[in-house]
């Protein structure tokens, strides 16, 4: 739980830079990866990230994503390729609600080829 708990430290360094980009697509509602080590950040479609996820994550991300929604939050993925890990969580969408921080993370596994791919951020 330690990796999780330091990747989801480092999305919250990186917590400015995600909510810009995400308000850049708020409307279509995206699911934002940072991938790490190189720190770049996408915003990917929802429907269109979910296909590419394990029948689990898939799981995981449906219930996730809709949780977001109801509680204005979004839903971030730390990619970590060096220690092929991929988590998931909750970010506010802003900071009205300071004292609420990521909700628990959620491990996917390790990180499948395919989803090391891909490349570039695709707006939502």
């Amino acid at each position: 739980m330690d990796t999780d708990s330091d990747l989801v430290d480092t999305a919250r360094g990186h917590l400015e830079a995600i909510r810009h980009l995400y308000s850049r697509f708020a409307q279509k509602r995206p699911v934002m990866v940072l991938d790490l080590p190189s720190g770049r950040l996408s915003a990917y479609p929802y429907r269109e990230f979910k296909t590419d996820l394990s029948s689990r994550s898939r799981n995981l991300l449906e219930e996730q994503y809709t949780e977001a929604i109801e509680s204005r939050s979004m839903v971030v993925f730390v990619r970590d390729n060096y220690r092929r890990r991929l988590i998931s969580f909750k970010f506010p969408l802003d900071d009205q609600a300071p004292n609420r921080g990521a909700a628990s993370a959620r491990g996917h596994g390790a990180v499948r080829r395919k989803r090391a791919a891909l490349r570039g951020g695709r707006g939502g």
